[in-house]
């Protein structure tokens, strides 16, 4: 009897063994999903802290120059992106032919040629910004103006 009772035990400990290494690998598990959450939360944080920083930003527009040619209008905008603080930002770029001319031809230099001669087109610039006021100051192709 004492040797059933020393399996019934040994069996009973095994048990309870296996049962609170099982409890103790789920909270390490789930400890680490949310380790890994808040690695991926501060580090969108930090991400967010070095963009406060930024004040200028570069984007260069990459226009289908066929397209333009034959539909005479292109809106563009950038991928979204933080600065100064704020964010979401994105900027968006239209262009449009003066007047209504026709297709043209694209000229060797990447410039829009109509018969020979350069077409002239209006170019827009916009910055959506969440709401409040927003100064910044915008430069294209070497042209600069201030918004306030």
């Amino acid at each position: 009897k004492t040797e059933q009772n020393e399996i019934r035990v040994k069996y009973e400990l095994e048990t309870l063994k296996e049962s609170v290494t099982k409890d103790l690998e789920d909270r390490i598990n789930d400890q680490e999903v949310k380790l890994n959450q808040l690695g991926e939360k501060c580090q969108q944080e930090l991400d967010f802290a070095h963009c406060a920083w930024a004040r200028n930003l570069t984007w260069t527009a990459d226009i289908d120059l066929e397209s333009l040619k034959h539909a005479g209008t292109l809106d563009i905008c950038s991928p979204d992106f933080t600065a100064a603080g704020l964010r979401p930002l994105r900027l968006q770029l239209r262009l449009s032919r003066q007047g209504s001319g026709g297709g043209g031809a694209i000229a060797s230099n990447g410039h829009l040629e109509s018969d020979g001669k350069a077409q002239k087109w209006e170019c827009g610039a916009f910055l959506t910004a969440p709401a409040g006021r927003v100064s910044f100051r915008l430069s294209i192709a070497g042209r600069t103006q201030g918004f306030a």
